[in-house]
């Protein structure tokens, strides 16, 4: 008898059995029944594979598919609808993707337009001379191969650069003046300068100097106050000066 009833299930579990399906009411042996399976441990029911295939790890993830790859016995449509829906786009996505979008069209339509050239006046321009001549204070007129012209602020430096009397050697003669209204003043841009038109300049002083074969300066360089103004275009450059102390000077190059 003792075998007998250690096999037979408890009344409380008949009860469970009979309880009717469809009653929407629970009766006292269905609440006794909830009761006694939370008081015994019954374990919670399991959530769709879909959810499964979600909370698993990366590494997992990529082994169960190669498994549903090798096994067709493998039902892997919920996993075909996890991953096509990791695929989608979410709305975050799609509003940072037009901002990006947003953002190249601008930057895209400013590299069309057309971006004015900086400029300044500070700068130097050389120019080798076709013909050119020049003459030192109480000296005849002798030829000279370039001009160099530096400008800043207002003012322009007009250098006539001629060969000395050694191999090697050169002497420059330099013109210092203001520029006059009307004038327009060279362009530049990074220290390099170009003729946009004629410029004439009212000199303020004029200075020799002279270098050796080795670039250094020979002497003190000379310099004068004088009275005198120069004219230049892209063709070429006169200048004329006269000094108070009565030293007459005269450069003349074309290009």
């Amino acid at each position: 008898m003792i075998i007998v009833s250690a096999l037979q299930p408890p009344e409380s579990a008949l009860a469970c059995r009979r309880a009717p399906a469809g009653s929407h009411q629970p009766s006292p042996a269905g609440r006794r029944c909830a009761w006694a399976s939370r008081r015994s441990g019954a374990l919670p029911a399991l959530r769709p594979e879909c959810h499964q295939w979600a909370s698993l790890p990366g590494f997992l993830r990529g082994r169960r598919r190669r498994l549903n790859r090798d096994s067709p016995t493998v039902d892997d449509s919920c996993t075909h609808r996890q991953v096509v829906g990791s695929l989608l786009p979410s709305r975050l996505q799609i509003h940072l993707l037009s901002l990006l979008v947003g953002g190249l069209a601008a930057a895209s339509a400013s590299l069309a337009q057309p971006r004015a050239t900086p400029t300044d006046t500070i700068g130097r321009l050389q120019s080798v001379a076709r013909s050119c001549s020049s003459n030192l204070a109480a000296a005849a007129q002798a030829p000279c191969t370039s001009v160099q012209f530096e400008q800043q602020d207002g003012l322009l430096n007009v250098r006539f650069i001629s060969p000395g009397q050694r191999g090697g050697e050169s002497d420059q003669l330099s013109f210092v003046g203001t520029l006059q209204p009307g004038s327009v003043p060279m362009a530049c841009q990074q220290g390099r300068c170009q003729f946009q038109g004629a410029i004439s300049t009212a000199i303020a002083s004029v200075s020799e100097r002279s270098f050796d074969s080795r670039g250094l300066v020979k002497a003190l360089p000379k310099a004068w106050p004088a009275n005198g103004s120069c004219r230049i275009d892209q063709r070429q450059v006169r200048c004329e000066a006269k000094a108070l102390s009565r030293e007459l000077w005269s450069a003349t190059a074309t290009f």
